[in-house]
């Protein structure tokens, strides 16, 4: 199966996003891949998420399918964005003044 970028929603209600990959013998798996947790919050503005690294060295996780509530879907065009920004190869020089 192809590797897609999407949004999932987990038992505990935090959602998921990153490179989704069918994944086991009877495809019970998903491999994450650059994962970013979303912790839902409410603001001034309504609501909204908070992305968090999830804290591994691997590049991927393996979830299994029956911990999510919701199945992967794509995402908003805002959160593509700001999942772009988050993995980007950008590397910012630091600058230092004397």
């Amino acid at each position: 199966m192809k590797d897609f970028l999407a949004i999932a929603m987990l038992l505990s209600g935090d959602q998921i996003m990153g490179v989704f990959t069918s994944y086991g013998e009877n495809y019970e798996y998903y491999m994450v891949k650059e994962s970013v947790i979303l912790k839902p919050m409410m603001s001034e503005k309504g609501m909204g998420s908070i992305p968090s690294m999830f804290p591994t060295k691997d590049k991927e996780i393996m979830l299994r399918k029956h911990s999510l509530s919701i199945y992967p879907a794509e995402p908003l065009d805002e959160l593509k964005d700001m999942y772009k920004k988050l993995f980007s190869n950008i590397v910012i020089p630091k600058v230092i003044i004397s």
